[in-house]
């Protein structure tokens, strides 16, 4: 028996599912998504809902190279061969339109994701001395270009050196109701943040305003 597609424009399928319409074309090209070309036009099957495809993780080279290009520093690309280049001008251009930008990201770096966070309790009334101290370096929900309110809340970086040492002045320890999460780094990092690191402190954390943040951060990129 045949069953006729509902079919839509891309127009229209980008506007129903809230996507890019240049992701919808690259779905449609991929096979992500049935769909059939009239002349230079694709009719999209209005009853599939697009979803995020699965990624496996980047080579250390290719992940080190897209790292630097989101911190707006191009000398790794340098030493890339003209293809692998190319590949990453284009994992740039589908961070900046992809509607999962999020889920890219985490897919691609999923090794660096997995570097160490400890959540961690304060007092109240230490928490303010806390995100003053000059061991520490703002990141995720307490950085201020991610433009989310947690005045409770401190997310920071600390070199693995100081880490006991910081966690001995300020009685930090460990609870069912954190108010303090640290990311363990080999070194201290540098303040401001690197950007790349803080689009992965945001996607690791995944809630619906980080996301959002990850993708509104990314849209700012050059190409």
């Amino acid at each position: 028996m045949f069953v006729c597609m509902a079919e839509v424009s891309v127009a229209d399928y980008a506007r129903r599912y809230g996507l890019s319409e240049q992701g919808v074309r690259r779905a449609a090209r991929e096979g992500a998504v049935p769909a059939r070309k009239v002349g230079t036009a694709w009719l999209i099957d209005d009853s599939h809902r697009l979803r995020p495809q699965k990624r496996r993780p980047l080579s250390e080279r290719a992940a080190s190279a897209l790292l630097a290009r989101l911190d707006g520093d191009l000398g790794p690309a340098r030493a890339l061969t003209p293809t692998e280049r190319a590949r990453l001008r284009d994992r740039v251009l589908r961070l900046r339109d992809d509607q999962h930008a999020t889920d890219l990201l985490a897919a691609w770096l999923r090794p660096v994701l997995a570097r160490p966070a400890v959540d961690l309790f304060v007092q109240p009334a230490d928490l303010q001395d806390l995100r003053a101290d000059d061991r520490l370096v703002l990141g995720g929900v307490s950085d201020a270009r991610a433009e989310i309110s947690a005045p409770d809340f401190v997310e920071a970086h600390v070199a693995a050196a100081d880490y006991p040492l910081v966690r001995r002045d300020f009685l930090l320890r460990s609870s069912d109701a954190p108010n303090v999460r640290l990311h363990v780094d080999d070194e201290r990092p540098s303040s401001p943040l690197p950007l790349s690191v803080l689009l992965l402190d945001l996607a690791a954390d995944g809630g619906p305003r980080e996301r959002a943040r990850v993708a509104a951060l990314l849209r700012g990129i050059g190409a």
